[in-house]
């Protein structure tokens, strides 16, 4: 059986920002979350009806909330690990030297703190769930907000490790590609057709990773090396992608998208 296979594909190269004519092959990218629902929707929705979910649903379990909240709610990975990492730390301290009451302290206008804690959903909720308080106390002759770690918390540093293990083994709320599969005749197919403009959105991450490639790549290039060696780095910076649309046509000229 003779199959004509036409794709349409992104790479990560594409600009943040595109026009696209219309009309479209399809009209957006959309996804299923089955932990949560069999709906379909764009991925914008199903992240505000993940937060959503988390806060109903372990509203009783603040421990559990912070973290899903952390590990799903908050969508810059690099970020949210220095967040992690930090955290972990403010914890560790504790447990190390926990007749030390300066590791009990956290001044919320801290500048390290500022930057990766305080922007992450949940992070604050995470801290006061392993028992820190909310306090002001005097810095350098004026009255600052701490996040205080009280003494007769000490007692529980045991389920603190607990929840600290729990945090960076917490595995995140999986979304899944819907396929969208139709059948389309002949006349359907024959239109000139574009892909929305989801298909040629990246991130800032993923810019930096392209950039970065670009950059080893150049340097690479510099080097002497065998067939061999470069066979492999080609296929080393090959571009990505994302989403790519396929249509199969067959024998009867009925035409299968997907």
């Amino acid at each position: 059986m003779n199959q004509n296979i036409d794709t349409f594909t992104c790479s990560e190269e594409e600009n943040t920002s595109v026009e696209v004519p219309g009309p479209l092959a399809t009209s957006g990218i959309f996804f299923q979350c089955p932990m949560i629902g069999l709906e379909v929707l764009p991925q914008e929705e199903w992240h505000i009806k993940i937060e959503k979910f988390i806060k109903e649903q372990m509203k009783d379990d603040p421990i559990l909330q912070s973290i899903l909240l952390i590990q799903n709610c908050n969508h810059n990975r690099t970020k949210v690990e220095e967040c992690i990492k930090l955290l972990v730390t403010y914890a560790e301290n504790i447990i190390r030297n926990k007749d030390e009451e300066k590791y009990r302290k956290i001044r919320l206008t801290n500048k390290t703190f500022v930057e990766k804690v305080l922007p992450i959903k949940g992070a604050i909720e995470f801290l006061e769930s392993i028992g820190f308080v909310k306090k002001k106390l005097m810095y350098q002759e004026q009255e600052e907000d701490f996040l205080v770690f009280p003494e007769e918390c000490l007692d529980n540093l045991a389920s603190v490790q607990t929840t600290v293990d729990d945090l960076q083994s917490a595995e995140r709320i999986q979304l899944v590609l819907d396929r969208n599969v139709q059948v389309l005749l002949p006349s359907q197919a024959s239109t000139k057709v574009s892909l929305p403009p989801e298909f040629f959105i990246v991130s800032t991450a993923e810019i930096k990773a392209e950039y970065q490639k670009r950059t080893e790549k150049l340097e690479s290039e510099m080097i002497l090396k065998t067939k061999n060696m470069r066979m492999k780095e080609q296929n080393r910076y090959k571009s990505n992608y994302k989403y790519c649309l396929i249509r199969i046509k067959f024998p009867d000229c009925l035409i299968l998208q997907g």
